[in-house]
């Protein structure tokens, strides 16, 4: 089996150490070492700079440099080298046994300090052994983090990649659902009446479909919105019981009279800062969620109150529920229930809104029974100023949100 050659290069201006310290090398029998002898500090620099710069050349695995050199002297001789060549494994060989000097010098960079005339066999081997190995754990940390970096660079462009195309899809895609709902709205409008049952069914649910489409889309986006960096919660002043009223007002219209939502404000609450746009999709999809998963109809229970700093709201319902063990995977993207297969919907309202809860720095919990119900808990800081609202990407409002 062949040997391994190790390149040295020995920086030293005496000749006799620097015959010593061959000759010490010579007996270890489990390498082969190869020196390169220099005796001035600039001399080192350029042999080290030509040796890595040279394809053909293997680099040097160890630096040998003494302290005291016709142009560099003590720690200077370090910082000048390991300045101008940062990945160098020095070693130092010394004639001065000081301690402070040598926690010096391992400080500057040095993997070791040697003092000349104490250098026995055993502790060389154990120098150089100890300072190969660190120095090749370190090169694999690097490389590690480098190629890290490079992962972590290249899922961001890529992020920002799929961010951009659903962005531009997104407004491509808005333009023809618009066509689709002035038209139906036209041919509504325009038709002579009584129109035939079959042609305003048809009429119907051309436009269920279109809402259900904008929803969609409404959805993808904002989950591009929070899955992007640079998301910023845009606070404003929010009337807590107008936000409310109005939220379930809008989805009472379109939920049909199966369903009644009965809302809940506790007495006396005011107002709160908090990112109304992100605080709607909450509340918006666990709303329209407990209509939608209780199909025999009934009351939706929506109930608000303030405590202790924190703001919370109930949205219960008496529909299909959630089977226990599914319910740790409730707000994973596309994920849906088994017992909910013969329920249209896509998978994507409640990763919504955990990413929103999250973004607002809250907390949301569910507890469900099958065929008997599921209650959302969601808990939002109750921030009563703008000064109150967290430092990190936010943009502050003092506008009022009300009707």
């Amino acid at each position: 089996m062949n040997q391994q050659i190790m390149q040295v290069l020995l920086v030293e201006d005496n000749p006799a150490d620097a015959t010593l310290v061959r000759q010490a090398f010579s007996l270890f029998p489990q390498e082969q070492w190869q020196f390169i002898g220099v005796e001035t500090l600039g001399e080192a620099i350029t042999a080290y700079h030509h040796m890595s710069d040279n394809p053909e050349n293997d680099p040097f695995d160890l630096v040998l440099l003494d302290l005291g050199l016709p142009d560099a002297k003590g720690l200077e001789t370090i910082q000048q080298f390991l300045a101008a060549s940062p990945e160098a494994l020095v070693v130092v060989l010394s004639g001065l046994d000081d301690a402070t000097l040598a926690l010096q010098a391992i400080e500057q960079g040095a993997q070791d300090y040697l003092v000349k005339d104490q250098i026995t066999l055993q502790t060389l081997l154990k120098s150089i052994q100890f300072a190969l190995r660190r120095q090749h754990t370190l090169r694999q940390t690097q490389r590690s983090a480098c190629v890290t970096q490079q992962a972590l660079q290249q899922a961001q462009a890529i992020n920002e990649q799929q961010i951009s195309f659903v962005g531009m899809v997104s407004h491509e895609i808005r333009n023809p659902l618009g066509v689709i709902q002035m038209s139906t709205e036209l041919l509504q409008s325009t038709l002579d009446a009584p129109i035939n049952a079959k042609v305003q069914k048809w009429l119907g649910k051309i436009q269920i479909a279109n809402d259900q489409v904008v929803y969609l889309l409404n959805d993808v986006l904002t989950l591009c919105r929070l899955r992007a960096e640079n998301l910023s919660c845009k606070y404003s002043c929010v009337r807590l019981h107008h936000f409310c009223t109005d939220l379930v007002d809008e989805i009472q219209q379109t939920s049909g009279a199966h369903h009644v939502i009965e809302l809940t404000v506790q007495k006396g609450l005011g107002h709160a800062f908090t990112d109304i746009q992100l605080a709607r999709s909450i509340f918006t999809n666990l709303i329209s969620n407990a209509i939608k998963y209780t199909p025999q109809g009934g009351i939706i229970r929506f109930n608000v109150t303030a405590h202790d700093r924190w703001i919370t709201f109930l949205i219960q319902d008496s529909g299909i529920g959630i089977p226990e063990a599914e319910q740790q995977h409730l707000f994973e993207h596309f994920y849906r229930a088994s017992n909910a297969a013969d329920i249209a919907g896509t998978g994507l309202g409640l990763a919504i809104v955990k990413r929103c809860v999250i973004a607002l720095q809250g907390k949301i919990e569910v507890e469900s029974k099958v065929d008997r119900g599921t209650t959302f808990k969601v808990q939002l800081p109750l921030l009563l100023s703008a000064s109150d609202a967290p430092k990190n990407n936010l943009e502050v409002s003092s506008a009022i949100a009300s009707r």
